[in-house]
């Protein structure tokens, strides 16, 4: 009987022991996602394959077919990224370039922080077409992530493709 309990004993500390591998092997992956211009994407997500990783509020924003889509009926509402879901959060008085596509209308919105405390672009009509704004994080950055904030100035909208990376 006590060889049947250290025998179980073993197989279970096994099966634990593989899940922590597979669990590290999906982290260390996600971390290691780099796409081109060589520095490492801080995005996760970025294609809108679905809605992992983004919140967004509704009514206002929806994931679907690819794309982050605003419904320009509804005010100051956010699609937004947190540092933990991001492959690697922002870091304080860091250069970033920020990159996405309009796919569908004219957006008009502010971009900042994963809660707005710091605003590195204020409202604006972004137009189809891709965009590409450098951006520096602030010296007492405390919350990282990205937030595009939206208003019924302007038309519904996509949003594709957004990346972050170091400048």
């Amino acid at each position: 009987m006590k060889k049947l309990i250290i025998f179980l004993s073993l197989i279970l500390l096994s099966v634990s022991l593989q899940g922590q591998l597979i669990k590290r092997a999906n982290s260390f992956h996600k971390a290691r996602i780099t796409t081109g211009g060589g520095n490492p994407e801080q995005i996760s997500n970025g294609v809108f394959a679905d809605a992992t990783d983004w919140s967004v509020v509704t009514p206002g924003w929806t994931i679907s077919g690819g794309t982050a889509n605003y419904n320009d009926l509804n005010d100051y509402v956010s699609l937004w990224q947190i540092g933990e879901d991001m492959i690697t959060d922002l870091i304080a008085n860091t250069t970033y370039i920020l990159e996405f596509d309009v796919s569908v209308g004219t957006i008009n919105m502010e971009i900042g922080n994963g809660n707005l405390t710091d605003q590195w672009f204020d409202y604006a009509n972004y137009t189809v077409g891709h965009k590409s704004l450098e951006f520096t994080t602030p010296v007492g950055m405390t919350v990282g992530g990205i937030r595009f904030k939206a208003v019924t100035d302007a038309s519904a909208g996509s949003l594709d493709n957004v990346s972050i990376k170091l400048q």
